[in-house]
């Protein structure tokens, strides 16, 4: 954290039995980074929605103009099974 967010750490006191510094976080300083996280998660999470919408429209587009033509296909083979069994009722 301290090398991404220098500012928001403070040099505490020496500790002998840690042989080191201890360090303190402002968290108050912290929160406006949190808010600015979760806005970019927030908008990142509205544009996968918004590209996963967009592209079940285009599949459920494709698979309706799919299933026009197949519907199309099957209407001229029940006319054509109609205008056979017309002439053959005919002769």
């Amino acid at each position: 954290m301290e090398n991404v967010y220098p500012n928001l750490i403070s040099q505490g006191s020496y500790n002998e039995e840690l042989q080191d510094n201890i360090k303190g976080v402002d968290l108050s300083s912290f929160i406006p980074y949190i808010i600015k996280g979760m806005q970019e998660l927030d908008n990142k999470i509205e544009n996968i929605t918004i590209e996963t919408q967009t592209q079940k429209i285009i599949d459920l587009e494709n698979e309706l103009i799919n299933l026009k033509a197949q519907n199309n296909n099957i209407t001229c083979i029940i006319q054509n099974l109609v205008n056979t069994l017309k002439l053959k009722s005919i002769i």
